[in-house]
């Protein structure tokens, strides 16, 4: 990182923490103290107000644009937005797309029709996710926002499970994980999206009395 990537660094970190001690510096940073130390003689020289209470923090507040990417940085952000396997469900692929829209739409000087204009993605013929599995990522993922109990279907299980709560979604090229917490037991059960062969909602009337 050169010294202006640093300066311009040390300001986002501290529009975005209340206070760093020198060790949080030293290892955001990646420099030593003495460094530190010298960056932040050279922001109080440039009139950015850095007071040291218990911590580091701005002393006031600090006009910079809003989005102050490098070039590097602006491409590695298109190019993950692009590359990241969030694409391969239906759910998913218009919102990435949005963010990218929002991020240009407020960059200065910005009339790019897109992030990454250096690097290229070679995208190999990814297997995208069947109207199922959409359908079993929208339903959990509403389920986890409204904080509500399901009911899974499972390949191989004769009989629904019941009693679970949506918890996370671990996503990965070779497949997707969903996991749930037991009602009572609070523990966690990990299943691949091509196990589960049916999700629903359980409505407030049903929650009542759920079985573990």
């Amino acid at each position: 990182m050169t010294r202006f990537k640093r300066l311009l660094y040390l300001i986002n970190l501290f529009r975005t923490h209340e206070s760093l001690t020198m060790d949080d510096l030293v290892r955001h940073c990646r420099v030593s103290k003495r460094t530190v130390y010298r960056d932040l003689l050279d922001l109080t020289r440039l009139s950015i107000p850095i007071k040291n209470d218990n911590g580091y923090r701005l002393d006031g507040n600090v006009e910079l644009p809003t989005l102050n990417f490098t070039e590097e940085e602006q491409e590695l952000i298109g190019l993950s937005l692009k590359s990241s396997p969030l694409r391969r469900a239906e759910c998913f692929r218009e919102p990435l797309q949005s963010i990218e829209m929002k991020i240009l739409s407020v960059l200065p000087e910005s009339r790019k029709a897109s992030l990454n204009r250096y690097m290229e993605l070679d995208e190999p013929g990814e297997r995208r996710l069947n109207t199922g599995e959409n359908k079993l990522i929208r339903e959990f993922l509403n389920a986890l926002q409204l904080k509500r109990p399901i009911r899974l279907a499972v390949r191989g299980e004769q009989s629904k499970l019941e009693g679970l709560y949506p918890r996370s979604m671990t996503v990965a090229e070779k497949g997707w994980t969903l996991t749930f917490t037991h009602k009572d037991s609070g523990r966690n059960l990990d299943l691949p999206l091509d196990e589960i062969v049916g999700l629903d909602i359980v409505a407030e009337d049903e929650e009542i009395g759920l079985p573990a």
